[in-house]
């Protein structure tokens, strides 16, 4: 298995362990492109965008049971249907506030870090995709280098072939589910660069 350190949070050692991604040396990195440390939303956004959630995925994660709470308490009679409909419409409107946060805060430091890596990336241009980012990242150097125990020396690779886009976060989800299975295997995505949605 790989040992992840228990210094970084859940979301961190979920990016080194399934992406292999240096999450702490890219902190660092952008740091200096911050001109100050990263706060914990920061660091906790990046994360998530790389494993693929998506803002509006972000908003269920922090905010669904809260707002659905606050839902009921406020409006007594509303009916199940009523009552989700509400909480999706104030998930969608914390959804827009999430980007609009990465947007503002996190993308210009993005795109001139990785356009040092890369100089096909155009720093005034929109931020690539998070897809774009991770394979950017482990072609230039922050691949983790992390121990293995290898089960009997074999090494098995899982190969998921597919028409059209697929998730990343689906493909992770995939990792977490064969873990709970499979204890002692070692489970990586590996990359292979596929053509780039720009973000911003």
């Amino acid at each position: 298995m790989i040992d992840i350190s228990k210094e970084i949070c859940p979301e961190c050692q979920r990016v080194e362990r399934y992406l292999e991604i240096d999450i702490k040396r890219l902190f660092n990195k952008l740091k200096t492109y911050k001109r100050r440390k990263l706060s914990d939303r920061e660091q906790l956004y990046i994360c998530l965008s790389l494993l693929g959630e998506e803002p509006l995925d972000i908003a269920k994660r922090e905010y669904f049971q809260y707002l659905e709470q606050q839902v009921k308490s406020q409006h007594p009679g509303f009916t199940e249907k009523e009552i989700q409909q509400k909480v999706n419409e104030l998930i969608r409107a914390k959804a827009s506030g999430i980007k609009s946060f990465i947007t503002i805060n996190l993308s210009m430091p993005l795109k001139e870090f990785l356009s040092e890596l890369d100089k096909d990336i155009d720093p005034e241009a929109a931020r690539p995709s998070w897809a774009k980012i991770v394979y950017i990242l482990k072609a230039n150097g922050y691949k983790k280098e992390v121990e293995t125990i290898q089960k009997r020396g074999q090494r098995k690779r899982i190969v998921i072939d597919y028409e059209g886009r697929i998730l990343l976060k689906k493909v992770v989800k995939i990792l977490e589910e064969f873990e709970q299975y499979l204890a002692d295997v070692d489970l990586t995505i590996e990359d292979i660069e596929q053509e780039d949605e720009e973000h911003e």
